[in-house]
Order: C-alpha cells, then sequence, then structure tokens
C-alpha cells in the first residue's frame, strides 16, 4: 500500500516498520509534485506538531487563533478530486 503521509517522526519510523507500506513524506511544498509523481493509495494525516522534515509546523496542529494551513486545505481538495480516501487522526 501507498501512504502519502503528514505524520511526525514517532509515527513515521513506527510506520516504516511495515512492510507493506510504501510511505510518501509529503511537505507543503512539494506536496502536488509528489501526488504527480507517485500514485498513492490513501492520504494519513496526523495532528502532527512539526510533520515531516519539520516541514508542517504550526500548519497541522491547530492553536487558539490559528487556521488551518492553505496548504493542507489545498492537499485535501487535491485528494477528494483524484478520489483518494484520506484520514486525519488527531
Amino acid at each position: 500500500m501507498k501512504v502519502g503521509l503528514i505524520a511526525d517522526e514517532f509515527t513515521r519510523v513506527i510506520l516504516e516498520l511495515e512492510s507493506d507500506v510504501d510511505l510518501v513524506n509529503l511537505t507543503p511544498m512539494d506536496w502536488w509534485l509528489k501526488l504527480k509523481i507517485h500514485s498513492i493509495d490513501i492520504l494519513l494525516v496526523e495532528s502532527a506538531w512539526l510533520g515531516y522534515k519539520d516541514a508542517w509546523k504550526g500548519k497541522i496542529a491547530r492553536y487558539n487563533t490559528q487556521q488551518q494551513s492553505q496548504s493542507l486545505n489545498k492537499l485535501l481538495a487535491y485528494c477528494k478530486k483524484k478520489r483518494n480516501p484520506y484520514s486525519i487522526l488527531e
């Protein structure tokens, strides 16, 4: 299974141990290109503090005055359009 992933280090490392999971780590700057190159089966978004290489810092976990990241909203809209299922873990 090919999984588009936004998660913190601990979750990513645990998922990498699964032999039947191929991870595609996504960042706000490269998700569109990576999804054009890799055909994912599912997008998994964890309520991450930092994400892959700290790229999602302050963009996923919501704080009182912050709104959800435009990058994340665009990614979710893209997956809906392409009919890629996704899961958001809070």
